[in-house]
């Protein structure tokens, strides 16, 4: 199976992320215990509440790529008023998808729940990237580190206001795609 366009080990069945984005570079997926979860866009708001490590680590990044021209946030016309941290592209009962293009690359985040409302809902949230050019590789060689980081601290927060266990990423996988 060529390993490209192998998603199936990433990828939850079902989901919306993929959907008009063509085969990624990079895909992940974490997983958490969120009992009661049923509205993915409020989970979503909840799982992107910023600690201010994360908040000072985005503004270092921003400093250090914008003489690269690379996009450091929404213009003022285009602030966020819905609470969310990326524009939202796609919309279920049980997933919400955001994204951002960029000249060196593109990316969707997604937050899916199995089987909202119930005591044992699980919540995923998963990023496809792909890359333009050698900048994006660079640039996404460099973050990945601290994507992995905290994407995992945000739903372990997220799971903890929820009473659900003190660990609750158990499952995560990333894959990177070759070419």
């Amino acid at each position: 199976m060529n390993p490209k366009t192998d998603t199936a080990t990433v990828l939850l069945p079902g989901s919306e992320l993929l959907r008009d984005f063509g085969t990624p570079d990079y895909l992940d997926c974490y997983e958490a215990s969120m009992p009661g979860a049923n509205d993915p866009e409020a989970t979503a708001k909840a799982v992107f509440r910023l600690p201010a490590w994360v908040k000072g680590l985005l503004q270092l990044r921003n400093l250090l790529v914008k003489p690269l021209g690379l996009k450091t946030g929404p213009a003022e016309s285009e602030a966020r008023t819905d609470g969310l941290p990326f524009r939202m592209l796609y919309r279920t009962g049980a997933e919400i998808v955001m994204g951002e293009t960029d000249r060196h690359l593109d990316f969707r985040v997604s937050v899916l729940i199995r089987r909202p409302g119930a005591s044992d809902a699980r919540v995923f949230a998963s990023t496809a990237v792909r890359f333009h050019n050698a900048l994006g590789r660079v640039y996404f060689f460099l973050i990945r580190p601290f994507h992995g980081l905290i994407l995992r601290t945000l739903l372990k927060q997220a799971a903890g206001k929820t009473g659900a266990s003190a660990d609750p990423v158990t499952a995560a996988t990333d894959r990177s795609f070759k070419h």
